[in-house]
Order: C-alpha cells, then sequence, then structure tokens
C-alpha cells in the first residue's frame, strides 16, 4: 500500500471534488446558481481563451493523442515484463492505478466544467419566461409564426448551384457576433465565446447522427462540418450556449434560435427559424394533422427541397452506432437531471409557446 500512497491521495481528492460537486448540486436549491455564476465562469475565460488560440478542435487532437499514449503505455509495460524488469502483479496494479485516476481525473473535470450546471436555474426564469400549458390553437399560431420567419429568411439566402443554402462567409465568427449580441439582452448570456471549431474527422460524428458537441474538457463548441450548411449556424449558437452555463438541452436550443434570429445574417435567421419550425410542427403533428400539413405545404419550394435532402442525408447514418449513441445520451441526460433524457430537446416548443404568449400579450 505505501508504493500506491500518492495515488490514493489523488485519488481521494478527485474522489471528494466528485462527491462534493454532485452533492451540493442535487440537494441544495442554490448551489448550482451560485456555481454557474461565481466558479464555472472562470473555467470559461481561462481554458476557452486558451483553447481558442489552437484553430483545430482540442478534445479531437487529445482523443488522438490518448489513443496513442494507451498504445505506448501498453507496449512499454509487454517490454518490461518481456524484460523481466517489473511483475505482471505490479504491471496489472500500475495499470489499475491509472486507468483509475484517469477516470476520475476526466469525471472531476466534467462535474466542475458541466455536470454542476445542470442544476442551475432555468433560462426561463432568467429571461421572463412563463411556461405552462398550451392550447393546440396556441401551437398552430407559433407554427404560423414560424413558417412566416423561414419563408422570409430563405427569400434573402445564398444558395449554391443546387439550390440549397451555402454559408460563403465566416459564420463561426458571426456565431460568436449573435451570442455576444444576445449577451446585451441576457446578462446570464454575457460573457467571452471563443470560436466553434469544425470536427476534422466530421464522419464520427455523423454515424452517431451529431451535429455538434460541447467539450467540457477542454471548454470548446464543435459542430460537424459535413452536414448540411443550413443546420451549421443554430449548432454552433447551441454548443455555444452551453459554454454560459445551460446546459439543458431544450434551454440551449432555445437560446440558439434567439441568437439566430437576432442575427443580421439571413443564414442564420433560416437557420434558427428551421431548426424551431421542426420541433413545432413536430409537436403540432399529432394535435393538429390537417394544420400540420397545410402549414408544411406553405414552404416555400426551396425550402421544401432543401429540408427533404438534409433528411435522406441523415438518414444514411441509420444504424446500431446511433442508436448505441442515444441510448448512451439519453442515460447521460437523465444521470444529469433531465428526466426526460433525449426527449428533453423537444421541450425546446414549451419555450418557444412561452416567448409566443409573451409577445401576444404585448402586442393587444
Amino acid at each position: 500500500m505505501k508504493r500506491y500512497r500518492k495515488q490514493m491521495i489523488a485519488a481521494g481528492i478527485l474522489l471528494a471534488v466528485i462527491l462534493a460537486g454532485n452533492l451540493l448540486a442535487r440537494k441544495t436549491d442554490w448551489f448550482g446558481e451560485w456555481y454557474a455564476v461565481t466558479v464555472y465562469p472562470w473555467f470559461v475565460e481561462s481554458a476557452a481563451r486558451i483553447s481558442n488560440l489552437v484553430p483545430t478542435s482540442l478534445i479531437e487532437l487529445a482523443l488522438y493523442g490518448g489513443v496513442l499514449l494507451l498504445v505506448f503505455l501498453l507496449v512499454r509495460s509487454v517490454v518490461r515484463l518481456v524484460k523481466r524488469k517489473t511483475s505482471i502483479g505490479r504491471a496489472l496494479a500500475n495499470g489499475a492505478w491509472g486507468l483509475l485516476l484517469a477516470a476520475l481525473s476526466l469525471l472531476a473535470v466534467e462535474t466542475l466544467t458541466c455536470g454542476i450546471n445542470y442544476y442551475r436555474d432555468e433560462f426561463s426564469k432568467v429571461s421572463d419566461l412563463t411556461v405552462e400549458e398550451s392550447t393546440a390553437e396556441d401551437l398552430e399560431g407559433l407554427c404560423r409564426r414560424l413558417l412566416a420567419e423561414v419563408n422570409e429568411a430563405a427569400a434573402d439566402l445564398q444558395r449554391d448551384a443546387k439550390g440549397f443554402c451555402v454559408l460563403d462567409f465566416d459564420a463561426e465568427q458571426e456565431a460568436r457576433e449573435a451570442m455576444k449580441k444576445l449577451g446585451e439582452q441576457f446578462p446570464a448570456l454575457d460573457g467571452y465565446y471563443p470560436r466553434p471549431k469544425k470536427i476534422l474527422t466530421s464522419a464520427a460524428l455523423s454515424y452517431q447522427k451529431l451535429a455538434g458537441v460541447y467539450s467540457a474538457f477542454t471548454i470548446e463548441a464543435n459542430y460537424n462540418r459535413d452536414m448540411p450548411d443550413y443546420e451549421k449556424p443554430s449548432t454552433m449558437c447551441h454548443e455555444l450556449s452551453h459554454l454560459r452555463g445551460f446546459m439543458r438541452e431544450d434551454e440551449a436550443n432555445y437560446i440558439a434560435y434567439l441568437a439566430c434570429m437576432g442575427s443580421e445574417n439571413a443564414a442564420f435567421r433560416y437557420s434558427g427559424s428551421m431548426m424551431a419550425f421542426v420541433y413545432a410542427t413536430n409537436a403540432l403533428y399529432p394535435e393538429n394533422e390537417e394544420a400540420y400539413w397545410e402549414i408544411r405545404e406553405s414552404l416555400r419550394e426551396e425550402v421544401k427541397a432543401e429540408w427533404g435532402a438534409a433528411g435522406k442525408w441523415w438518414a444514411q447514418f441509420d444504424g446500431p452506432v446511433a442508436e448505441a449513441y442515444d441510448k448512451g445520451a439519453d442515460t447521460f441526460l437523465k444521470a444529469n437531471g433531465q428526466t426526460d433524457g433525449t426527449k428533453s430537446y423537444g421541450r425546446m416548443v414549451d419555450l418557444l409557446l412561452a416567448d409566443y404568449r409573451k409577445q401576444q400579450r404585448q402586442a393587444e
């Protein structure tokens, strides 16, 4: 035991951080919000600024490096065993301690830069929205408003030879600017935003049917560079919203919608309104199928063509990898207090409806 005294102390400290952070966040009403506005921003202001100096995704590089390191350590252990510089028992013990400390370190970082934030105040509270039971009429009205937003933005788009949206500008910088602008309206979103980064091997995301991912370990917003262009702006803003401590997926979607709609760039407004339109009309379908088809058919022809092409593009990645990821994501979200799991993405409609009712009352 004396041989591994340092490892035991390190493991104890890491375990204490993990347990303390999770227990305080889950068992108190104040800790999650206090942490999100006082402690967590320090990570963004430091780690995110450093990661922003590197143009490629650090988490992607770290994954490659981690695999190479694991192979190196395994080969070194085998060589030492062959040369009899160590015993099998000691090699196994060293390996076990190394894996344990690595796992605890990752879990501790995830707790500090992600997990606790799941228990902060809901965005509806800081944005003065009242989420309540809605009528089918409200939902239909929301869908019609979003329909108008989609068609209006679509009319001003730059399109490629196929008639699809093309991002012929610095979309990553525009995402930063859109989030900064939204931060002027909502103080909870004010702060530093790094550039979102494309994943070089985006096929790995595509097969998981992932548009983007927030890296809690490098404080980065990453997105799938291979997916249809019109989905990228809302995805970038979605992932950037996590850097402000809003981890719930429904809230990140709603924040992304607000950021995109506040942009002067038509591609961003198109991306945000399309994302919201899809969620809202999916909710409308079981309530009023006739209205659903009427609204959907009212989309501009180029929008319908692009939406259909995007669906076919994502469908090619259906399979066991996507199913396994969905189950894993569902488990992760439930473990972090989102009892709806991956269904929580659909709760964005509740926030859209709350916003819709608020605007309706203001117009009266």
